[in-house]
């Protein structure tokens, strides 16, 4: 395992990013939706912070000590959903 480290490590070279030619597009608003995620916590309020809001859907599993009635309880992956 060292010497894997030791060949990686002085056979590495550094690669510098070219500068974009115009600025990045500006948005008032950007809303991300989680469509499926690895966890699920049905019991966790909307949650609001400086500049964000992080709403949960309501309804499904409300109590963490029970089983989902319709809902998975997981699913392995993750998919977002940008507006």
């Amino acid at each position: 395992m060292t010497a894997l480290i030791g060949t990686l490590a002085s056979s590495s070279r550094i690669a510098r990013a070219q500068a974009l030619a115009s600025k990045p597009p500006e948005v008032d608003s950007l809303a991300v939706r989680i469509v499926t995620d690895n966890q699920i916590i049905k019991w966790i309020p909307t949650e609001k912070r400086d500049g964000l809001t992080i709403e949960r859907r309501p309804g499904g599993n409300l109590r963490p000590d029970a089983a989902p009635s319709v809902d998975l309880v997981a699913e392995w992956g993750l998919s977002m959903h940008a507006e």
